[in-house]
């Protein structure tokens, strides 16, 4: 099971009743965060959710409204005593920005451990996440993530009978470990069968349509697209400052199939975008407005 929340859905500004971007997950005790914009503590205390647990943090850009939010979250960490290291990934120039951002946040009695995305694209592995950054087209270097959580085959004890696999090993095989012991070498591969299917979120905010979004996104049980400006009127706009319409996002949702579009990231100016939804579901019928607070839990298909 995984547990996904849109913590912010705020571009540019704060507003009341509206936080800035951020998305949190959470799944087999380890949380993860993407984006912290200014009210992020606030909206993850709303939700009931707990910071102890975030092992990981990934940002798409260092624009004010997705990282300013950091220093306060790095504080408030430390005074819960959290010991255990937090891992940062982002664009280029990670440990700069935060290193400067930490001059509000000085002593941490964790350690702080920087992966800069190298090149277009580049998969991390992390407490049972594989996370997937790809390039977008901003006015900044920026990043998209798909978020994965891989599932093993079923584990088929005629087989590991067959191959002599003795009992004690098969728990740990089936936690995905090899194992040498009598001179052979026992993989997961000799007890599991094909692999299943597994969970899949892809998100991003601040950039163009680009075919690298919808190809990252394709058959995402849950994708999170930018939807800066609703209004028909404000498409000249979305070239301008590099940001994407409704329409544009319900675009790419079409050409990748998930299973549901959360709109998010909007302008200040729009105040109520479940107003342009109609339009929208012309193009991709499974699309939703986003909302801060607004939560899924994804489940493994059943067998």
């Amino acid at each position: 099971m995984l547990d996904v929340c849109l913590l912010g859905c705020g571009g540019m500004m704060p507003l009341p009743g509206r936080w800035l971007t951020s998305l949190m997950t959470r799944y087999n005790g380890s949380s993860l965060m993407i984006d912290c914009g200014e009210g992020t503590q606030v909206a993850v205390k709303e939700k009931g959710w707990s910071f102890k647990p975030i092992d990981t943090i990934c940002f798409t850009h260092y624009h004010g409204d997705h990282i300013s939010g950091l220093p306060g979250l790095l504080l408030t960490m430390g005074n819960a005593e959290r010991t255990e290291p937090l891992t940062l990934i982002g664009p280029r120039g990670l440990e700069r920005v935060v290193n400067a951002l930490r001059v509000i946040a000085p002593e941490l009695p964790f350690e702080l451990e920087f992966q800069e995305i190298q090149g277009p694209e580049q998969t991390f592995v992390r407490k049972g996440y594989r996370i997937q950054a790809f390039r977008v087209n901003h006015n900044v270097l920026c990043y998209g993530y798909t978020i994965e959580i891989d599932r093993a085959g079923r584990f088929d004890i005629e087989r590991a009978k067959a191959g002599e696999v003795p009992m004690k090993l098969w728990s740990r095989l089936q936690k995905g470990e090899c194992i040498e012991e009598g001179g052979r070498l026992f993989r997961p591969e000799d007890v599991l069968g094909p692999r299943r299917k597994g969970l899949k979120v892809t998100y991003c905010t601040d950039t163009r349509p680009v075919d690298s979004i919808w190809q990252h996104a394709a058959g995402s049980d849950l994708f999170i697209c930018e939807g800066m400006y609703g209004e028909p009127d404000k498409a000249q706009k979305a070239v301008g400052y590099k940001h994407m319409t409704f329409q544009e996002a319900a675009q790419l949702a079409r050409k990748a199939e998930p299973a549901e579009l959360w709109l998010t990231h909007y302008s200040p100016s729009l105040v109520r975008p479940e107003e342009y939804l109609g339009e929208v579901r012309k193009i991709f019928p499974a699309a939703y407005a986003g909302k801060d607070g607004k939560s899924k839990e994804l489940n493994f298909e059943e067998d």
